[in-house]
Formats: C-alpha cells, structure tokens, sequence
C-alpha cells in the first residue's frame, strides 16, 4: 500500500468523508453518495456504500455503512415508501420529506424512519387499500420507530394465494427493529397477516400494539403474523384475530 495514498476512515462518514491525496476515487453503488472535486464525499442516502482511493497505481477501498434517519408525518409519505420499497429498483428512489427529496437506497437499507405525530391512512373512510412495507422479493431492511403513535386506517383485503401473503402494515421486514408503534384497522389476507408485521425475518419487533382486526387462512397473529429468527418482545395485542377457513 502506497503510504501517499490518505487512509479513509468512517467515524464522519454521516457527514462526509475526505479522500485526501488520492488522484481517483469512486463509490460504489455511485447513488448513495456525491463524490465532489476536490475528492470529500457527500452522504445521499443509507445503506452500504465502497469507497475506493487510487494513486500512483496503488488502491484502497472500504465498505461504510451509512444511516439516515428520516422523520415521517404524512399518509402520503407512508404510501410512497411502501411504494418506493416494492419497486425494487436498485438504484434505490427519492422520498419527499416537507420540502426535501432524501434519497433511500434498495429495501431501505439501514434508513431509520421515526413517525413524529399519529397518522391516519384512510382519512375520509374509504377503505384505501393499503400494500405493505417490504414484500418477499423486496424486503424492508431499515427500521422503524413509531415515537409511540398511532397508525390508523390500515385497510387490507386480499386474499388471493400469490399476492395475498405477508400483509400488514410492514409486510416483510428484513430490518433492525420496528418499535414504539400502534396500529389501528382491519387486515383480511391469506397467510402470514398480522397488524404490525406480516413476517419478521430475524428482527426485534418491541413496544408495539396492534388494535387491528386481523383475519386469514394461515400463520395469522396480532402483533406479527409469521416469526422466523427475530424476537417479539414487550408487545399486546388488543385486536380480533381469527383464522378462517380457505
């Protein structure tokens, strides 16, 4: 390793990161961050990112991975995220935060969102179909903290054996934690429904209530519908639960 070529550390990556010294540099995937001119590096979003200094011939790289906690307050920002989530597209999507774009990265890697009031996703009654956080194919890997509020609204009724599984307000969570939330609605799905989390594959569920009215064919739960590998700790469930015959 050639000694001119700056060492790049992580302890202020949540800011920037300065390639110091180095003749190239490139980030990888280029999307999460802006590399400028005179070679600092600008967090745009969460996840895991490479980062990789050449000089002279020689190279050095190292994996950062970056957070973002973004503060949600709107049905509308609800919806876009589930959306931005099930579109997979690696390249991640933007999300408008009050008059700010933030980027978030494929599944929301490593992206903190914290609701800061209740929100209600069916304000006017209508039965608006809600579609999950996270599917099988693209899960939900950030995390969520509902600040102690409530998430009302929650209407879901679909029952077909190919689209009908994993339903809940999250759908297939592959994240961190999803704490401190309260959900409040009606869920009628096939299998692995549940209020807060259709499936939890390896997170911490904590400090959540589900008050939804939930019904299905298989795996149904309150709080979490199908548990593989993640732990449900300090959560009640005050909603029905039935399972009902296919």
């Amino acid at each position: 390793m050639s000694e001119s070529l700056a060492a790049i550390t992580s302890d202020t990556f949540s800011v920037s990161t300065v390639l110091i010294d180095a003749t190239d540099w490139s980030a990888n995937p280029s999307s999460l961050v802006i590399i400028n001119n005179d070679g600092s590096v600008t967090n745009n979003g969460g996840g895991s990112v490479t980062l990789t200094a050449t000089k002279g011939g020689y190279s050095k790289s190292v994996t950062l991975k970056t957070v973002t906690n973004c503060t949600i307050s709107t049905a509308e920002q609800l919806f876009a995220l589930a959306a931005g989530i099930s579109q997979g597209n690696a390249e991640g999507f933007d999300l408008t935060i009050g008059s700010n774009t933030v980027h978030i990265p494929q599944y929301a890697d490593g992206v903190v969102f914290t609701l800061n009031n209740d929100i209600n996703l069916d304000p006017n009654g209508l039965n608006t179909p809600w579609a999950p956080i996270g599917t099988s194919d693209y899960p939900f890997k950030g995390s969520f903290d509902g600040s102690r509020h409530t998430v009302s609204g929650l209407y879901i009724d679909n029952t077909s054996t190919e689209t009908g599984i994993n339903q809940g307000f999250i759908g297939y969570f592959q994240g961190t934690n999803i704490k401190n939330l309260t959900v409040k609605g009606s869920v009628l799905a096939s299998q692995n429904a549940a209020g807060v989390c259709g499936y939890n594959a390896g997170g911490l569920i904590e400090n959540c209530q589900n008050d939804v009215a939930v019904q299905g064919y298989q795996n149904v739960g309150g709080v979490c519908g199908y548990n593989n590998g993640g732990r449900i700790n300090l959560c009640i469930n005050t909603g029905n639960v039935t399972i009902v015959a296919e």
